[in-house]
Parts: C-alpha cells; sequence; structure tokens
C-alpha cells in the first residue's frame, strides 16, 4: 500500500502538479531508496522528521568502521537498508544492515559502546544489542524514535543537519526532539 502511495505521488509530481502542503509536510522527496532495494522485502530508509534527511553511510566502499550521516534524499545506494528482527525481538526491535541497491552488505548500523553521544557507525553484524534498534511508537505523525537495546539511547541528528553530520546516541527527548524522530521509506520497519 505504502509503495503505491509513493508511486502515485511521485507520478503526480512528474507531471508538475503541485500537493497540498499537507501531503508531503515532513516527508521531503517522495523516496530516497533504489529501485532494487525497493524490490526486496524489508528494504527501505528513514528520513528524520527535522531537517528533511536521509539515514546513510558516508562511503560507497564502506567497511567496518565507517560513519553513519544524515544525507539528503535521493535514490541512492548509500541509503538503502535491510531491516530484521534479531533471534528474541523485543516488540519492534530490529538490525539495521546497510544493503548498496538490496544487497546485504554483512554490515549493521552499531553503537560501539554505552556513552551517550557516542558516534554510530557500521561493524559487521553480529546480532548483538549494540546493533539492535527498538522501536519507540510516538502515536503521533509516523515519525518514531530508534532506541538502542544495550544503551537505552536514541539514533539521532545531534545537530539537526548539515547532509553529512554523523548520527550520535542522545538521551531520547520524550519524543519531542525532530532530530531523533524518524519515518520509516520503502519497504523498511
Amino acid at each position: 500500500m505504502r509503495k503505491t502511495v509513493y508511486a502515485l505521488i511521485a507520478a503526480v509530481a512528474a507531471m508538475g502538479i503541485a500537493l497540498p502542503a499537507a501531503a508531503s509536510a515532513g516527508t521531503g522527496p517522495i523516496k530516497n531508496i533504489t529501485d532494487d532495494c525497493d524490490a526486496v522485502a524489508d528494504c527501505g530508509g528513514l528520513v528524520l522528521k527535522s531537517p528533511d534527511l536521509a539515514i546513510a553511510v558516508a562511503s560507497s566502499k564502506a567497511k567496518s568502521g565507517t560513519a553513519v550521516i544524515v544525507a539528503v534524499q535521493a535514490p541512492d545506494p548509500t541509503q538503502d537498508f535491510l531491516y530484521t528482527p534479531p533471534a528474541n525481538p523485543a516488540d519492534g526491535a530490529e538490525s539495521m544492515q546497510w544493503a548498496p541497491s538490496g544487497k546485504p552488505s554483512g554490515l549493521c548500523i552499531s553503537e560501539p559502546n554505552v556513552d551517550v553521544k557516542t558516534d554510530l557507525v557500521l561493524r559487521k553484524c553480529n546480532g548483538s544489542n549494540f546493533q539492535i534498534w527498538d522501536f519507540v511508537d510516538l502515536g503521533t505523525d509516523g515519525f518514531n524514535v530508534w532506541e538502542n537495546l544495550a544503551s537505552g539511547f536514541a539514533m539521532s541528528d545531534p545537530s539537526s543537519g548539515p547532509a553529512g553530520t554523523q548520527l550520535k546516541s542522545r538521551t531520547i527527548g520524550a519524543g519531542t526532539a525532530e532530530n531523533e524522530r524518524w519515518a520509516p521509506l520503502g519497504n523498511g520497519p
């Protein structure tokens, strides 16, 4: 259903028809994932409530230790992720594996330690709680918090942009901090 709605909105936009502000508020461009990712189950992306940026990796040649950043939304393989529940998942908990063009890389978004303001990076997927993110449903506007199971901190864009800013773990701001509220795009969570 979501895929169909995005395709319809993209088609209307391509025809040059302006959409009402409510239809596009907070979501920016319609899609930030590649078509190959969009064709794979549980492959998608995340976009921040504010500023209007997507989760990405800092390099198309990512390896263990590569920074997880925010980027301008685009159908770019650096913005493709697979969302997979762990062996013993909490409600909504998932690992986020970088999957350029829908292909699993074996590298997951990780919080390297339990200190607040830790830089988030890619690490070899190992199923540890440092790589498991629990979806905290705020029940509001579709933008929700991702909380790390090991630390209890939220995935955050600490400076609210600009593009290229590395994500950090932050104390959860009771759901009010827009720079830690994410919405899924594509076939993601």
